[in-house]
């Protein structure tokens, strides 16, 4: 009998500038393990705004979701790299 891996092995977004589907751009700037379920989070500060980071699971932050006009779209799109951000200053 097969058993499925309690942990399986998660591709991790890369750090860099998101824009979220309704506009505002986050920072991913790090990682962490949710106790005790171990899934993994992505930790994104949003740009522009004193605030605490957010955490989405990765499966959350990953997802593609509608964007009220009927089209899938990620809830989460890669703008920038940090090495194409530092390139840009």
């Amino acid at each position: 009998m097969k058993t499925e891996d309690p942990n399986p092995v998660v591709e991790l977004p890369p750090l860099g500038l998101y824009r979220h589907y309704k506009g505002r751009v986050f920072e991913v700037v790090g990682y962490a393990t949710l106790l005790p379920s171990e899934e993994t989070l992505v930790l994104h500060l949003p740009v522009g705004m004193p605030r605490p980071p957010f955490a989405r699971t990765v499966a959350d932050f990953t997802q593609t979701v509608d964007d009220g006009c009927g089209e899938q779209v990620p809830r989460f799109a890669l703008a920038l790299t940090p090495k194409e951000k530092d390139d840009a200053v």
